[in-house]
């Protein structure tokens, strides 16, 4: 997290290097530049101001995705997000770009309006160079050129939101695709689960090799889990991401969605259902609502606990237990949506569940000082992925008392980035590297031995998570376990 310092002078700067290149067309184009300044510059000063709060919050430009965070995201995580940002840093901020918006409209607003020369359009092109320096030396020509492109956020936003109009008319009008099912037998007697991790990076789980050992649980059943070796979001948000998972969507082909897994899975005589650690927009369809749309039951949390003591992940394993150990059929596949390591990691996990650090002087990896803001970042995300661990714990041991066909799955939609400025620096690797373990009960592996050999044999290969869908099918058996080497 930035200093107090650090993060007044950067709104300063930002302030100063946009007041300087909003000023420049008077001395550029004089009084022909009146109307077009008018026009744009509230609209610019509005925008990098908003720019500023998710710089300042995460390390994001500003761009048409902000549409799907909103839509991905409810009101309660708009809350915590916004009461993530230092009020002062960006209050400058907004007191900044408001004078320089009143300088200059009262600086056009002369009677005589300023010739231009050759000197006012020297003048006038010097003004540009602080906007260009900071951004190339304090960011990247890609986002230098992000932030020049701030008049065609209306046309990505527009983009983004027919992206969220598809997957509407996709959970309305599904086009299920074509499936050779088991069957009927086969399908009543399975048990799908599937967790949905939250902004948890692989490299923090000992599993994966962390020195700390924030995944005892997992470790001790490492010889029961298939590991998946290399697995990559390929979307920074909620709401992309998980598009890409649950339906035909990918990175590549955004608008290629035609039906929902949840959908495909109560087509073929399942009953799935949605247990989910995170709260909606009340009555509005977000993202999330709509990519379940298959599911008979919905049960959010946030809307069972109507106390204003917080609530953890740990509250899903009792009605999921209530769900499961039901051995009638129909077959059922769960949904579990975990808050996970969402940040901030500090609210994700009960203080009596606090492990890091484990005595005076316990240093996060990657970490010199043991005080440091960075080393209590990277604590509160160890313990939240430490609580995880225990959670999927008392999952895993639920389905093992079962004796039943089924399978379970765990995975993350993206990262987070502990040790950086900021929770969510999409510039980090650690954003796409994401954990993904599945489990298979000896009673399925008993049932679908070419299933649980054709898992085992992608394990170590690269895997996106716009790739799954194929995984989940051939795991629910909807199709043949050899339709996997193809995709």
């Amino acid at each position: 997290m930035h200093s107090g310092l650090s993060l007044y002078l950067e709104a300063i700067g930002i302030s100063i290097k946009w007041g300087l290149l909003l000023t420049a067309p008077a001395l550029l184009l004089g009084r022909r530049a009146r109307i077009p300044y008018l026009v744009l510059w509230p609209y610019l000063a509005l925008i990098e101001t908003v720019e500023a709060v998710a710089r300042f919050a995460y390390g994001m430009s500003l761009d048409g995705d902000w549409l799907m965070i909103v839509c991905a995201s409810s009101a309660s995580e708009m809350r915590e997000f916004f009461g993530q940002f230092s009020w002062p840093g960006i209050a400058i901020t907004a007191v900044c770009l408001a004078a320089a918006t009143f300088a200059g409209l009262a600086f056009f607003h002369r009677r005589q309006y300023p010739a231009t020369s050759k000197f006012s359009i020297g003048m006038g092109a010097l003004l540009c160079t602080p906007f260009v320096l900071f951004n190339l030396i304090l960011s990247s020509p890609i986002c230098a050129g992000n932030e020049m492109m701030f008049t065609f956020l209306p046309l990505d936003t527009i983009h983004n939101y027919a992206l969220y109009s598809d997957i509407a008319r996709t959970v309305h009008s599904p086009r299920l695709p074509p499936a050779e099912t088991a069957s009927k037998e086969r399908i009543d007697e399975t048990l799908g689960v599937i967790a949905i991790g939250e902004s948890a990076t692989r490299s923090h789980w000992h599993l994966y090799g962390y020195e700390r050992p924030t995944t005892p649980m997992m470790d001790s059943l490492r010889g029961e889990l298939v590991v998946f070796k290399d697995v990559r979001a390929v979307h920074s948000t909620t709401g992309k991401s998980l598009r890409d998972v649950f339906t035909e969507a990918s990175r590549d082909n955004p608008d290629e969605a035609r039906s929902t897994f949840s959908q495909q899975c109560a087509a073929a005589g399942y009953r799935c259902e949605l247990f989910s650690a995170q709260s909606r927009w009340g009555r509005w369809e977000g993202v999330e609502t709509m990519l379940f749309a298959g599911c008979a039951v919905k049960h959010y949390l946030a809307e069972q606990k109507r106390s204003s003591r917080r609530v953890f992940d740990d509250a899903l394993v009792k009605p999921v237990a209530e769900s499961i150990q039901s051995n009638a059929p129909p077959g059922k596949i769960v949904f579990l949506h975990l808050m996970g390591s969402h940040a901030p990691p500090g609210r994700r996990y009960p203080s009596g569940r606090s492990v890091y650090p484990r005595h005076e002087g316990d240093i996060p990896p990657g970490v010199a000082d043991s005080s440091s803001i960075k080393a209590i970042r990277a604590n509160h995300y160890d313990n939240s992925i430490a609580y995880t661990d225990f959670v999927l714990g008392e999952l895993l041991d639920m389905m093992k008392s079962l004796k039943r066909p089924s399978f379970f799955v765990y995975f993350s939609d993206h990262g987070e980035t502990p040790l950086a400025p900021h929770w969510r620096d999409a510039s980090s690797p650690d954003i796409f590297a994401v954990p993904m373990i599945v489990w298979l009960s000896p009673e399925y592996r008993a049932r679908n031995p070419e299933v649980a050999s054709a898992i085992e044999s992608i394990a170590a290969k690269p895997v996106c998570l716009d790739e799954l869908m194929h995984v989940f099918r051939i795991l629910a058996l909807l199709d043949p376990a050899s339709l996997l080497g193809k995709h």
